[in-house]
């Protein structure tokens, strides 16, 4: 059987333990936060990104969707001939 005293020990380590962790997960909750609001209240590239994605010309459009068209048939032709995945 195991000591009572041995068992008392255990059970305090543990929850030392488990509430460490859970301070610490906390913490680190708190600083992503905090970092990601300072990021989107201090940061005016966003609206710049924004106004240049809508302001794209027709012709920049039909290439990007070209290149897409592009690309999702080489993919497709890969896999269809079963090298997608193989290394």
């Amino acid at each position: 059987m195991i000591e009572r005293e041995i068992f008392d020990q255990a059970v305090t380590l543990t929850a030392i333990g488990v509430g460490t962790a859970f301070v610490v997960l906390l913490f680190l909750s708190l600083i992503l936060w905090v970092s990601g609001w300072a990021f989107s209240r201090f940061s005016s590239r966003n609206g710049d990104v924004e106004a240049e994605v809508l302001e794209l010309s027709p012709e920049s459009r039909s290439k990007a969707l070209a290149a897409v068209v592009a690309v999702a048939t080489a993919l497709q032709k890969e896999r269809s001939r079963g090298r997608i995945g193989v290394v």
